[in-house]
């Protein structure tokens, strides 16, 4: 496959995809399928460093096609899942950030709430930028913390919502007055309504057991009432994941 990528870069791929959704801007199935083919492209680290070095900024058409189609759930779905991609990359987490990706994605997650796969790429995406606290700062800000735990009590068995939902929220745990903001939003009851939807998951509950870990250091988790229901999901899934050292620090967290 990333063989594939370079030969399409070699060859202009990108360029054209570009020039098709300039021409048939209007049309949202256009541009909806060239956002596809740039997600694609951007997946893979090669073809990814090659777009984002080029001046022609891809991640800029696919976030103004975001911005003109708003409405439309196969754009944003296709651009969320661009950044998504794009942002597994240092330099495309620089550049996404630059270019006000962020509120981008909020904004696509508000308009399509209802859509699980708009909401598990926009966490999946939020989830890679909050790298480092100025982003997770900038996350904040815009609604970013609101935005994922509505997408995670709206769609609990969502796999994308869940674990993008899981890193982004262990993430911003690491600010104490966060933590406790996200205790007193419903947080924490959301992770464990959406863990028992996901009990087979190993890679979902890898990354929502390191964010219930993180959580329950906040003393209002434990004045909550919801130190119990952690309990129980830590017992439900125990057998069930191989990150066994957070089951046990969560356990003994509670």
């Amino acid at each position: 496959a990333s063989q594939n990528c370079t030969q399409i870069l070699d060859n202009g791929g990108h360029a054209l995809a570009l020039r098709v959704m300039h021409t048939h801007r209007r049309d949202d199935r256009v541009v909806s399928a060239a956002c596809f083919a740039l997600a694609n492209l951007v997946a893979h680290e090669d073809a990814a460093r090659a777009l984002l070095e080029r001046r022609d900024h891809c991640l800029h058409s696919v976030l103004q096609a975001m911005n003109n189609h708003s409405f439309n759930q196969g754009v944003c779905e296709a651009g969320c899942r661009a950044i998504r991609n794009a942002a597994i990359h240092e330099p495309g987490r620089r550049l996404i950030l630059s270019l006000g990706g962020v509120a981008v994605i909020i904004r696509a997650m508000a308009q399509h709430s209802a859509k699980q796969p708009v909401c598990g790429y926009g966490c999946s995406a939020l989830h890679l930028l909050a790298q480092d606290d100025t982003d997770a700062a900038a996350i904040l800000q815009l609604g970013g913390l609101q935005s994922v735990i509505k997408a995670l009590r709206t769609h609990p068995a969502g796999v994308g919502v869940a674990k993008g939902s899981s890193g982004l929220l262990q993430a911003l745990a690491r600010n104490t007055r966060v933590r406790a903001e996200i205790v007193e939003l419903g947080g924490l009851e959301a992770l464990v309504a959406a863990g028992h939807r996901h009990v087979g998951n190993d890679r979902v509950l890898q990354e929502m057991c390191g964010a219930l870990n993180a959580l329950v250091a906040d003393r209002r988790a434990h004045r909550s009432g919801a130190a119990c229901a952690v309990v129980a999901l830590v017992m439900r899934v125990r057998n069930h994941v191989g990150a066994s050292g957070t089951l046990i620090a969560l356990t003994d967290e509670t």
